[in-house]
């Protein structure tokens, strides 16, 4: 009795007990979330509303036609409710390509950011949802006209561009066509290769019922290699958009360096973007509005000099009112450049700064080198051309290099380097016969206005020792060309 009393009596046991199950039965209700929960009732395929009343207390509702619940990720009630999901996976897509191009990234993060944060909300659904290739399209053009809302791609430039990969000259948006496709054979494929009776009946009834299709025969796509290079052949067979493509594929061109801007993260989507518009030759000059978009203009003739038809070639490296200043300074960065780099090299400078800030020294000199910036040589005989614009002496080896840098059109690149290559052939001479040189090189340094490297520049660098900057010069010109065509029209895309 006495250990009754110290623990209380058996009523007060089963009150405690029964409080316990109550508080239990309150946190099981809490934790399951029934407010939330929701009853499906389906008779002979038909919805109908019929709720689940509690033990205890409370109920759970019925849901109507019009309701869906979550399954995986995606919306359903009797069957996969395919036209709400596209409906909300496009939006909730949509708002992620928003999102993203509101963000300050450069132009590879921007879409490797849309590859691997927007994209995946279609991808998720694809083998799953029924996509027609319209709904696909549109997705596309939805998507390319935020980018054109944000001047990241100009409306005129290639579209092929857009999904080939950074090293073809693309900006490696993933295809969502293709991947919707591979998608949905990946799926299929990995049904047909079971062997469980299930599998096999599911394959059987599944005539045209899923975007699988398994009762027909799977479609094989063509290789990622074969599709690629029918893209490019698409940019390259077109009349304005395919003169970058074919200039790439010219033997004298070397094409992985030309395109190496596009697979670096230093320069923001918006240059990127009026950078490929420059090559796809789609802004609007004189020349493009008259003769591309048969657009009322009075004439061609630039605006500036009046003299030539107003193409991108004539801007980005022709006009003769823009030599003394835009296109001198674009000249002058890239010899800045290499300038500074070779009186680092041979222990000239002492550190190397930012080169927009560079000031060359006319004259740099040590036990070992001599580096003249934009120095006229005096010769016994007239010369001409006698002002290259660097010219360094090594002096244990007797070796004299005359340096001249030259930023044509993409066609003239071949043209440019033979002329600058003749051009200081005398001026060589003579300085090997006064100055008691073994040997006296000229190296043209040539890079196209547009970033097109030729493997004579990749060749030049490496032989002054200086082929890492080659990633420099051409981010150089490309700001500068850039800047050039924006100011000399006077747009932002």
């Amino acid at each position: 009795m006495d250990d009754i009393k110290l623990y209380g009596s058996t009523e007060t046991h089963i009150t405690n007990l029964l409080q316990l199950t109550e508080s239990f039965s309150n946190d099981i209700r809490m934790s399951f979330g029934l407010d939330k929960c929701r009853r499906l009732s389906i008779d002979k395929g038909q919805v109908i509303l019929h709720g689940f009343d509690l033990i205890n207390e409370g109920s759970i509702a019925a849901m109507d036609k019009d309701d869906t619940y979550k399954y995986l990720g995606l919306q359903q009630t009797e069957r996969v409710k395919h036209k709400e999901i596209r409906h909300r996976v496009t939006e909730q897509y949509l708002k992620r390509i928003g999102d993203i191009l509101r963000t300050s990234l450069n132009g590879k993060n921007v879409f490797k950011a849309i590859n691997t944060f927007a994209i995946p909300v279609l991808t998720y659904t694809f083998g799953v949802v029924k996509w027609t290739k319209t709904e696909i399209r549109d997705i596309e053009r939805a998507t390319r006209k935020l980018l054109t809302k944000n001047r990241i791609l100009h409306p005129k430039s290639a579209l092929e561009r857009l999904t080939l990969p950074r090293q073809d000259g693309g900006r490696a948006m993933i295809d969502i066509d293709r991947m919707c496709q591979k998608q949905t054979q990946r799926l299929q494929k990995y049904f047909k290769k079971q062997d469980g009776a299930l599998y096999q009946a599911v394959i059987k009834a599944d005539n045209r019922y899923t975007p699988l299709d398994l009762s027909h025969d799977t479609r094989e796509l063509v290789s990622d290699e074969t599709y690629i290079q029918g893209k490019k052949q698409d940019w390259t067979s077109k009349p304005l958009h395919g003169r970058h493509a074919s200039l790439l594929s010219q033997p004298y061109v070397d094409s992985k360096a030309s395109n190496g801007w596009l697979g670096r993260a230093d320069i923001f989507a918006e240059t990127e973007g009026f950078m490929i518009a420059i090559q796809d030759q789609v802004i609007a000059t004189k020349n493009y509005l008259k003769y591309i978009i048969r657009a009322q203009v009075e004439n061609d003739l630039c605006r500036k000099c009046h003299q030539q038809s107003e193409t991108i070639q004539h801007i980005t490296s022709a006009c003769p009112i823009l030599v003394p200043r835009e296109y001198l300074s674009r000249h002058n960065q890239v010899a800045k450049i290499v300038h500074q780099s070779l009186a680092c090299l041979h222990g000239l400078l002492s550190e190397e700064i930012p080169y927009y800030k560079y000031e060359p020294s006319p004259v740099l000199e040590n036990s070992t080198h001599k580096l003249y910036w934009d120095r006229s040589v005096l010769t016994d005989r007239t010369i001409v051309h006698n002002r290259p614009d660097i010219i360094i002496v090594d002096k244990s080896r007797k070796r004299v290099l005359l340096i001249d840098i030259g930023i044509p059109n993409g066609h003239n690149i071949l043209t440019y380097y033979a002329e600058k290559e003749a051009k200081y052939q005398r001026l060589g001479q003579e300085i090997q016969q006064m100055w008691r040189q073994v040997s006296v090189s000229v190296v043209p340094l040539i890079i196209s206005s547009t970033g097109v490297v030729p493997k004579s520049l990749t060749n030049n660098l490496r032989m002054l020792e200086i082929a890492n900057k080659l990633a420099i010069i051409q981010k150089a010109v490309i700001l500068s060309t850039t800047s050039i065509v924006r100011t000399f029209l006077n747009v932002s895309i």
